[in-house]
């Protein structure tokens, strides 16, 4: 399994944040792959609108991936570049880019030689997957493991996964830890998914560690229970156990004291034993192979459902504690999705500087009234008001409870409730004479920065966000109960 790195070393250069100056920075890798001829190349060009640029045109010997030659960095006015050329003795390898390129920028950029063919991958995560798939070291599972759904169709590995761009889960239906958190990160990835028009690009899967006691019945039972859409698979012990040690994946029965059993949520009757397993998600591309994993706890920006928050509580837990623990979120995992996709990362998605509906909604980071920081773009995969306030303005004393009282009624909403130019006490101490606004995301925007970045008129003013991190409606002026209704509908919250 491939783990998406944050940076790329290149000759013990480390490549991460931008480049000084105008135009951008471009750092030439190279690799041959596994099994191809020994190669040297004698230049490299991009190419795009009508403008080519030679990145370089010295005769330099490939790496054999997953090993890279350095190719040197070099400055490559910004713009758009759909093809980069590569020569080979007396013939030229072309393959299709996707680069956008703006004032300082620092990229990587990976070349591959396989034969008489070309590959090329842009950014950190892209370079790591393609020397992974150049060198063969990519997982894949066997093709022929047959498993059924919760409907007790059955399907082989290959036509499961290949052709689509698969998110892949591992869980229990009578898991109390980890996996409640897993299947409530799926369906915030599936609103995510439809928000952007992707649905028919991406499949979610959750694949079962228990078919002892994970039968189709059961799968379809918890499906129903907890408003998973997608397919829920288990099959054979053994082709399931094969299944997940192809992936990494270990997992054993522990028995419970008879007294200390939790009840089964679908028998009724105490459960015989708790499944001990590792816990993660896989991004599998359409030729079956596993192209990253993200391991442990995931940090929702939400609180669970009431089915889902239940399951938890038969074990006599909470999500906090797992919480506090979290490795990663949805957006460290559509990172991954974006590389496969070919997409924009999800840092490049919100770079407008105002808001208008059908935009990506700014970045910003703020801190809240306890001083930590909390960041816009970690909410992906949850609805979100972005609502700016003052303590002096009229009608924002309305329409903060009633902003309040919907994230009370629909959990996976947050509010975040950004004042302007005022300090935390000053803040704090005017939502004492409010009641019900706990449930509120109180950010400080001092110096009024994001709101001059979002170039805002007016107070209140609310930015509605979808689940996909598109802003569908922008709102100024105080949000009545039908105004609110209209915007919960229009992101995807109600």
């Amino acid at each position: 399994m491939v783990a998406l790195v944050p940076t790329v070393v290149v000759a013990g250069l480390t490549l991460a944040g931008r480049a000084r100056g105008g135009g951008a920075e471009v750092a030439l890798v190279g690799a041959v792959a596994r099994g191809a001829t020994a190669t040297s190349i004698d230049r490299v060009e991009l190419g795009g609108a009508g403008n080519t640029v030679t990145l370089t045109a010295t005769t330099s010997p490939l790496a054999r991936a997953p090993d890279e030659a350095d190719l040197g960095v070099q400055h490559v006015p910004a713009g758009r570049y759909q093809e980069v050329r590569v020569g080979v003795g007396s013939t030229t390898l072309r393959a299709a880019l996707r680069l956008q390129l703006h004032d300082g920028d620092l990229v990587p950029l990976l070349v591959v030689v396989d034969g008489g063919r070309l590959s090329a991958y842009t950014g950190s995560g892209a370079v790591s997957l393609g020397l992974q798939l150049a060198g063969g070291t990519v997982v894949h599972p066997p093709d022929a493991i047959t498993l059924a759904d919760q409907n007790g169709v059955t399907a082989s590995l290959q036509q499961l996964l290949r052709g689509h761009l698969t998110v892949l889960v591992s869980f229990n239906t009578h898991c109390h830890d980890t996996c409640p958190l897993y299947t409530a990160l799926l369906a915030d990835l599936e609103q995510t998914l439809r928000a952007r028009g992707w649905q028919d690009r991406v499949q979610l899967l959750e694949v079962t560690m228990d078919p002892g006691r994970d039968s189709p019945a059961v799968l379809s039972a918890y499906a129903r229970l907890t408003g998973a859409d997608w397919r829920l698979l288990t099959g054979d012990p053994a082709a399931v156990r094969l299944f997940w040690n192809a992936l990494g994946v270990r997992y054993q029965e522990s028995a419970y004291p008879p007294q200390a059993a939790p009840i089964d949520w679908y028998s009724g009757t105490p459960e015989a034993y708790h499944l001990d397993h590792d816990s993660a998600v896989f991004v599998v591309d359409g030729d079956g192979n596993s192209d990253f994993a993200l391991l442990g706890n995931p940090r929702l920006s939400h609180g669970l459902s009431q089915p889902l928050d239940h399951l938890l509580q038969l074990g006599g837990h909470s999500a906090a504690p797992y919480e506090a623990l979290a490795t990663w979120t949805i957006t460290d995992l559509l990172d991954r999705v974006d590389v496969v996709l070919h997409e924009p990362a999800e840092q490049a998605r919100a770079t407008e500087a105002t808001v208008a509906p059908g935009t990506a909604v700014p970045d910003f980071t703020l801190r809240d009234l306890d001083g930590q920081q909390v960041r816009l773009a970690q909410l992906v995969g949850a609805p979100v008001i972005v609502n700016f306030w003052a303590t002096w303005c009229g009608p924002c004393r309305a329409e903060l409870p009633r902003l309040a009282a919907a994230v009370r009624e629909h959990p996976r909403l947050r509010v975040l409730a950004v004042d302007e130019a005022e300090d935390a006490a000053s803040v704090r101490s005017y939502l004492r004479s409010l009641t019900g606004t706990s449930s509120l995301t109180v950010l400080l925007d001092g110096d009024r920065a994001v709101a001059e970045r979002y170039a805002l008129a007016g107070m209140p003013v609310s930015v509605m966000v979808d689940a996909g991190g598109t802003v569908r409606a922008v709102h100024v002026g105080e949000l009545s109960s039908g105004d609110l209704r209209q915007a919960l509908t229009a992101i995807g919250a109600a």
